[in-house]
């Protein structure tokens, strides 16, 4: 999350979670910011069920943003204010199988891509040493593709859903460790669905590409997810260096 302090300052920051992001923030005025970010995650993540199943996932992710955001009072020695909007680019290419199984799970692909456009406020308590806060953002989650194929089932047809989409409520808490021009910053929260479309759902031939509703399956659709971010943050006061 991004705090400014006056205009023409420029925050470069770099950090893990759900992949490896870069993050650029510039206060163009007093009042103004602009930002872009981008996070990649080509890696295999293990994990554990909560019944105790082990299983892998094949990650080939990525996420483009931008946004612009109003500085309500950045001068501010005690509660710091900002407001953004912005819009972002998705792409999830996710193959999840089993290691725990006493033969070969050849897994489901997830394959989807989708728009989003967020706004959010963000409340923070600034001192010399420590930055404390937290921001909630609401999204809306536009999909053009959303498919899966169950590689157990069917090699040969995957499902999928059309004109899908979703409102998440995003509620984030912050800290950061303050070290001259540096910042140590971690983040948590939890995006929930608070809109979810009922959709038919298609099976699709691979090969062919012919499809077909799914008689009588109608799913509610809305994914939830954690959210959990480490960094590190550089920041210039360009108008002084």
């Amino acid at each position: 999350m991004p705090v400014h302090s006056q205009g023409n300052q420029l925050h470069l920051s770099a950090g893990v979670g759900g992949g490896v992001g870069l993050v650029t923030s510039y206060a163009i005025t007093n009042h103004l910011a602009v930002y872009i970010s981008g996070t990649r995650n080509p890696w295999t993540s293990s994990h554990t069920s909560l019944l105790g199943g082990r299983y892998k996932v094949d990650h080939n992710d990525y996420a483009i943003a931008g946004g612009v955001g109003y500085l309500i009072n950045p001068e501010s020695e005690r509660w710091v204010v900002e407001v953004y909007g912005g819009a972002a680019r998705h792409s999830v290419d996710n193959l999840h199988y089993s290691v725990s199984l006493s033969y070969e799970d050849p897994g489901t692909k997830t394959d989807a891509s989708y728009w989003s456009f967020n706004g959010q406020v963000n409340l923070n308590k600034r001192t010399k040493r420590l930055e404390l806060g937290g921001g909630i953002r609401m999204t809306y989650n536009a999909y053009d593709k959303f498919q899966f194929q169950d590689y157990a089932a069917s090699t040969d047809t995957r499902l999928l859903y059309k004109d899908l989409w979703s409102i998440n409520a995003e509620p984030v808490g912050n800290l950061s460790i303050v070290m001259g021009r540096f910042k140590i910053n971690g983040q948590a929260g939890i995006s929930v669905p608070i809109v979810e479309k009922e959709r038919n759902v298609y099976v699709q031939n691979v090969h062919t590409l012919e499809e077909g509703m799914v008689g009588g399956r109608i799913d509610k659709v809305g994914i939830a997810a954690f959210i959990l971010r480490f960094g590190l943050q550089y920041n210039l006061d360009l108008g002084n260096d």
